[in-house]
């Protein structure tokens, strides 16, 4: 069995799901602890979160996928900013 190493731990289910395909597009295979419970208590307490592990040899290039699949939120995040009109809500 190889040695695994966390990589992060992650309240957010839709980032946690992001993150796991962004280490699989760069094959790197990772383990995730404590998803279902954390999904039962939807995060309320934010003392369970899920745990992602990856095998510790692969854990610096899985350290530079996490802070691109970051990056590519904040970005998305920014340009939906920028789409939305301006003053209100949408219809």
């Amino acid at each position: 069995m190889q040695d695994l190493a966390e990589l992060t731990s992650i309240e957010d289910p839709v980032f946690l799901s992001w993150l796991l395909a962004c280490l699989k597009q760069e094959e790197i295979e990772a383990t995730v602890l404590d998803q279902h419970t954390s999904a039962a208590l939807g995060g309320a307490i934010g003392a369970i979160r899920a745990r992602v592990l990856v095998p510790a040899h692969r854990l610096q290039r899985a350290r530079w996928v996490l802070g691109h699949a970051q990056d590519g939120v904040q970005e998305g995040d920014q340009e939906r900013a920028q789409q939305e009109p301006q003053g209100g809500s949408s219809p």
